[in-house]
Parts: structure tokens; sequence; C-alpha cells
């Protein structure tokens, strides 16, 4: 959400011009969702997530050294490995969250995951929103708020190294697992 609006008041880009400059993180974001899956049936949950986390704080200490003279093509490479930090990141949990239960509680699993996914971007949001408004100016309120997201993913890495299970979760499917 910080960038197109950093794009925009600082660099006076059009919001559809900022809105485009998000396509890097995009791109890398859908590509690496999309190898997720065979990555996570070699490597197993820990892995990904662990390599998912270290890149979104990764990416998110990139993009926190903004300035008014930053310029666009700097930003690139922290998008693109955030980018790459979400896609590992959020379609493993989602796996995740699906296998560990019985297959006749598989939709309503993803559903209270997704809830809170959104509640938890609601949040997130007003966090930041809070953060960035509390700033002298746009650009250092960006900064202070990307750097609060690289500490939190770094906290994130710590859970996912001390309680995400690295071996493949098996699920019961038959008939009394399921009942």
């Amino acid at each position: 959400m910080y960038i197109p609006q950093f794009l925009t008041k600082v660099h006076g880009y059009s919001a559809i011009f900022s809105g485009i400059g998000l396509l890097p993180m995009m791109l890398i974001f859908s590509i690496v969702s999309y190898i997720s899956g065979s990555l996570y049936e070699r490597l197993g949950a820990k892995a990904i997530v662990s390599a998912g986390t270290v890149c979104m704080c990764v990416g998110m200490f990139m993009l926190s050294h903004l300035t008014e003279h930053t310029t666009y093509p700097s930003l690139v490479s922290g998008l693109m490995i955030l980018g790459a930090g979400v896609g590992l990141f959020y379609s493993t949990i989602t796996t995740i969250a699906i296998m560990v239960v019985a297959l006749s509680r598989a939709s309503l699993a993803g559903a209270i995951f997704y809830m809170c996914q959104i509640a938890g971007g609601a949040i997130g949001l007003g966090m930041n929103t809070i953060i960035v408004t509390m700033a002298p100016n746009l650009p250092s309120g960006i900064d202070r708020a990307f750097t609060v997201n690289a500490y939190l993913a770094l906290a994130g890495l710590v859970v996912c190294l001390l309680f995400v299970n690295g071996k493949d979760v098996e699920v019961d499917y038959t008939e009394e697992g399921i009942m």
C-alpha cells in the first residue's frame, strides 16, 4: 500500500504507474506461489516457511531505507525478494492449515485460516498506518513501518523454527479419520 503512495506523493507518478510499480513483486509472488507446492513436497513445511520469512524480512529491510531521493529502480530488488517471501510463506501455511485436519474439516480449516489472515491484515494495516502518520514525512514513516515489519518477520522466523514441524503432515483419510 505504501510503495504506490510513495511513488505518487514523493515522485509524482500517476496512480496507474504507481500501481504498475508493484508488478515486479506481484510477478515473483505468483511464480513462487506456483512452484512452492513442489518445493513443499521435496523440502517440507519448515524449510519453505523459514525461507519465506527470511525473504520477507530481507525484502522489508531493503525497502525500509526510503528517503525522498530514493528512486524506483532501487526499490525493485527489495520488492522482488519480498514477493518471493510472500509466495513461499502464504501458500505453504495455507497448505499446512488445511492438511492438519481430517478431510471433512479441510474447508472449515481453510475458512478459519482465511478469516484470521484477513483480520491480521487489517490489524497490520492499522498498525502501519499509525506508524506512517506519526512520522514527520511520508518517506520516514514508510521507513519506520517497514523496519517494524522486518523485525516482525524476524520474530515470525523464530516462531517458525520453534513450532513448525519439518516433516510431512500425514492425514488419516480413512472413514474413521473423516468422521
